[in-house]
């Protein structure tokens, strides 16, 4: 690898132009080394500046100051400005309840945002460069492809990401090492790099391995494929996200809460497409796509095919249901009724209460009183009489029967239907007391969190 390549791949993808800085994140690694040297050489001759950050863990003791101090010296003898910073990744981690390796990325990629603003007073365009190589690409697809992502997982990492940039993307794991040789110049070398402790490195140090004895080029055709997949996902977002500007957004202040899809035009779209909306979808409410898995784009499309009233759980406290002909993913953990809230419709009260403990023998049973699945309901519970067009899901498969039909049914004195308690959440039928609780709300093996509900009728409830 020659630097002459490296600006190559820079000008193909538009990184860096005359008048630019580069924010260079340097770790004191093979990579970050390479990278740091090809760009203070580019910038002479491409006309653009270079600032490095290093941040200090504080996880390896006096390895990760070995690191700050070999960095630090590197910089200096190249005249390339430095700031480093020293935060306690481990204690981050277990304060936000995250692990150390996630907690490292989200400070180190804080800084680096925090050294590009400042360098924004200076320069009108300031871009920050990381130094993943091909090998790391490779090993994101594979890894991606063994937790079970959409299209997009096989793009594995680019090039160029709003304004974070890789250089040396192209350039495999060896030739970073050669480069580094031909100049005579040191690196450190992590140790945490070295085991098998983490995921991505039995990818790096067994299953790359493997797959090299089976094609040498094994890296190369998966950079190649995960290149042409970047061409076609691109393509297939950029339709979805028109497909999605269409759609209604529901927001608390500025953050999105729920969006609410036409289903039927979901469902006649192509199936990449139609996942890549469900995927986008639900990004947007969550603020991220991290774990969501082909198994919860599946079951959002399951929902839209299936009838009204369906629901299902999603990750970050997310559900998605089909509501009449609209399919409406929304968070779900916000606007509950609140612990011990208390709502009356003048013929009795409505009592809840939040519990994780969901044996129901552990409270009094009687048919007054019912435990939901907390997760499943949304927006506000209340109480209020029956209404034209009410209906409550029957079983399992979501059939519905109208409240008139079930009170017939059930053999419910028409006097006494126009006032009948129906508890209801923001979209649904939740419970008639004393009489049916909706298929919808019932607790499943998986549900982590239950809702007491009793409803006290006015006099009292009678002896059971």
């Amino acid at each position: 690898m020659k630097s002459a390549d490296v600006e190559k791949f820079i000008r193909e993808y538009d990184m860096l132009r005359q008048g630019d800085c580069v924010v260079a994140g340097v770790s004191g690694g093979a990579d970050s080394v390479c990278m740091l040297l090809i760009l203070s050489e580019l910038s002479e001759t491409m006309g653009f500046a270079v600032k490095a950050v290093h941040l200090n863990h504080m996880i390896r003791g006096a390895e990760a100051d070995r690191d700050e101090e070999f960095v630090r010296s590197l910089c200096e003898r190249k005249g390339i400005p430095l700031e480093c910073f020293r935060r306690d990744i481990p204690a981050i981690a277990k304060e936000e309840g995250i692990s150390s390796e996630e907690a490292g990325r989200k400070i180190r990629y804080q800084l680096f945002e925090e050294t590009a603003d400042a360098a924004k007073d200076e320069y009108e365009r300031v871009r920050i460069a990381v130094a993943h190589n091909r090998d790391d690409l490779a090993e994101t697809v594979l890894f991606n492809m063994a937790r079970g992502s959409s299209l997009k997982g096989l793009t594995g990492i680019r090039p160029v990401r709003d304004n974070i940039i890789r250089p040396i993307l192209f350039a495999g794991r060896a030739e970073i090492e050669e480069y580094l040789e031909e100049q005579k110049e040191d690196f450190c070398i992590d140790s945490t790099n070295l085991g098998d402790d983490y995921s991505r490195n039995k990818i790096r140090h067994v299953i790359i391995p493997a797959l090299k004895e089976l094609n040498a080029g094994a890296v190369d055709h998966i950079f190649d494929m995960a290149m042409d997949a970047t061409v076609i996902y691109d393509g297939i977002d950029e339709r979805a996200t028109k497909f999605l500007d269409k759609c209604e957004v529901i927001r608390e202040g500025e953050r999105p809460v729920s969006i609410r899809i036409p289903a039927d035009e979901l469902l006649r779209l192509g199936k990449t497409e139609r996942s890549e909306v469900s995927l986008a979808a639900m990004g947007i409410i969550a603020g991220r796509r991290k774990d969501i898995t082909r198994k919860h784009i599946e079951s959002v499309i399951d929902i839209a095919e299936g009838v009204s009233g369906r629901c299902t759980s999603l990750p970050y406290e997310m559900s998605a249901e089909k509501h009449n002909d609209k399919l409406v993913i929304e968070l779900v953990s916000e606007g509950y009724i609140s612990p011990k809230e208390e709502e009356s419709n003048g013929s009795g009260r409505l009592v809840t209460e939040v519990t994780e403990d969901l044996d129901f023998s552990a409270f009094t049973k009687n048919k007054y009183t019912e435990i939901v699945d907390y997760d499943k309901i949304i927006g506000t519970l209340r109480v209020r009489k029956p209404e034209e067009a009410d209906t409550i899901v029957i079983n399992s498969s979501g059939g519905r029967k109208k409240l008139s039909k079930l009170f017939t049914d059930l053999k419910v004195d028409r006097a006494e239907r126009g006032s009948f308690p129906v508890v209801v959440d923001d979209h649904d039928v939740v419970w008639l007391p004393g009489l049916r609780l909706s298929e919808k709300y019932k607790l499943k093996p998986d549900s982590s969190r239950g809702l007491r509900m009793e409803y006290i009728l006015e006099g009292g409830n009678p002896d059971e």
